[in-house]
């Protein structure tokens, strides 16, 4: 796979550009190329006058490729030159960016319809042709970062067009380039600039390459892991075999790897201790865990900005609640089972409908939310910050509890709902 392009220190390169004339333009075309090397950039142009051949041909192709901009002089014998019309043309399909300069008057019906709508620069008066080069080398300087970076990874994308397409192993885009040419197809790509086919086909080809790669690793592996924890059980290390396959699973989880291997090794695992399920699925710390009413259900509280609810027979997920924007501290079921309310650090608790997963309710606080809880009546609601909060069941705050020091950690209401009781970060609890 491709990891670097050599001297890409892109900065220090000059911009590159290719001339695509008529002969009968040659002089005209030649004093472009001394006035724009005369301005540091790198010119790339046929002055041979050979005839064309599919040597030559092949020559002036890649000329094209490694040109940043094709500047393409507009006159009479060029738009009726069949030459000059296959140079845009592939110009077009690397969707190189196109200049068109007017050294002499032609008809626009008679222009290429990929330099008909262009803005076009004019030097057919003679007079104006420093006013032009500065014009012109304006056009070519602009987005200038964006174009020699298209140009190199297009050059990357041909040479892997030309080798067949070959798949994982040959020619393919890794990171950080690959990462790189993703951005320059989408969050960098100026607004006007064509969109890219063949190197976009080549970077989703590089990205499922790397990915397949990546999930072959994490593959093997999570097997590696769970084979030790197979070894750690036929050992008698009951506890180390639990937590080495608990360790695969997660892997597997989060790396998106086959997890049936693993998921054999944890059975085995759970099924000589004294557990009766693992609750899988969150992709970071769980905080806190809460039975339903009915104990058919659990709720599970992550850092992964999410509350699970799960069977608590089988251990299948039912819902994800999504909505919050920053780790989950705590979930809890109302008392009837109907509802669930989780509090976050994003300084909002939320109240969800248990059955569906909708979000119900939001309540905002200024500061972490530590922990939220039901009354035995389901009516009121008590959230804790830096201070705590008593709401109704409409989210309408009815009364602050404060302390002078130390921050609310959590708050729950008497089986009675008359009184609460609060735990602070100075080593009290208060009623």
């Amino acid at each position: 796979m491709t990891d670097e392009i050599p001297g890409s220190a892109d900065a220090q390169r000059k911009t590159k550009v290719f001339i695509s004339y008529s002969r009968v333009d040659l002089e005209f075309a030649k004093r472009i190329v001394a006035a724009l090397e005369e301005r540091r950039l790198e010119m790339l142009i046929d002055v041979s006058g050979i005839e064309p051949s599919e040597k030559w041909w092949q020559r002036i192709k890649q000329m094209i490729t490694q040109a940043d901009t094709v500047v393409f002089v507009l006159s009479p014998e060029a738009v009726a030159s069949k030459v000059c019309g296959e140079e845009v043309e592939f110009a077009a399909s690397l969707n190189k960016r196109l200049v068109p300069i007017v050294w002499r008057r032609v008809g626009e019906s008679d222009v290429p319809k990929a330099l008909r709508e262009l803005n076009w620069i004019f030097f057919d008066d003679a007079q104006r042709f420093d006013q032009g080069i500065v014009q012109l080398v304006k056009a070519l300087e602009t987005d200038i970062h964006w174009i020699r970076r298209h140009t190199q990874f297009t050059e990357f994308a041909q040479r892997w067009h030309a080798a067949g397409r070959p798949g994982p192993g040959g020619l393919m885009l890794r990171p950080p380039l690959l990462i790189e040419a993703e951005a320059l197809l989408i969050a960098l790509r100026p607004r006007d600039a064509p969109d890219p086919a063949l190197l976009r086909e080549f970077v989703a080809v590089s990205r499922q390459a790397f990915d397949q790669e990546q999930a072959a690793i994490a593959q093997s592996q999570t097997n590696l892991v769970a084979l030790a924890g197979d070894a750690e059980r036929e050992r008698g290390n009951l506890v180390t075999a639990l937590r080495l396959c608990v360790h695969a699973t997660q892997k597997a989880q989060g790396r998106g790897a086959d997890g049936s291997r693993v998921a054999a090794s944890l059975a085995a695992a759970v099924g000589q201790s004294d557990w009766l399920l693992m609750l899988t699925g969150h992709t970071a710390r769980v905080r806190s865990a809460a039975f339903s009413p009915d104990s058919r259900r659990v709720v599970t509280a992550s850092e992964d900005q999410t509350a699970r609810i799960w069977d608590a027979a089988t251990g299948n997920e039912i819902k994800v609640l999504h909505g919050h924007r920053d780790q989950v501290y705590c979930a809890a079921f109302s008392p009837d089972g109907r509802h669930i309310i989780t509090a976050s650090h994003d300084e909002t608790a939320r109240i969800w409908d248990a059955r569906t997963g909708n979000e119900i309710l939001l309540l905002r606080h200024h500061g972490p939310v530590m922990s939220a809880a039901f009354s035995p009546d389901r009516g009121r609601i008590v959230t804790t910050a830096n201070v705590a909060r008593i709401w109704d069941a409409t989210g309408r705050e009815i009364r602050v509890l404060r302390h002078v020091e130390g921050r609310m950690e959590s708050a729950a209401f008497s089986p009675d709902g008359r009184r609460v009781v609060t735990t602070l970060s100075d080593y009290t609890a208060r009623v």
